[in-house]
């Protein structure tokens, strides 16, 4: 029975001491003024954004394959250009 007394004054002692700081104020509350921030200003638009992205490197093939051809000889005149869609006649 002593002890249950002394947990429940100490329930109160602790209740009390919390619901103390929760007491209204006289006053308002004034806010922190914030500084007026100093500096260049800028116009925003609207627009894409790009980014330009110059890169220097070396480019080397995965895989190198020897080509063999059927024919021997030289080629005289090519008759089509890049791009061109080639069809067999």
């Amino acid at each position: 029975m002593k002890i249950h007394a002394v947990s429940v004054c100490s329930l109160f002692l602790v209740l009390g001491i919390l619901l103390a700081g929760c007491g209204t104020s006289q006053g308002s509350a004034t806010p922190t003024p914030y500084p007026t921030p100093e500096g260049t200003t800028y116009t925003v638009e609207r627009g894409d954004i790009v980014i330009d992205v110059e890169l220097f490197g070396r480019v080397t093939p995965k895989a190198v394959n020897v080509v063999y051809f059927q024919m021997s000889g030289h080629v005289a005149d090519v008759y089509a250009q890049v791009n061109d869609v080639v069809t067999h006649e």
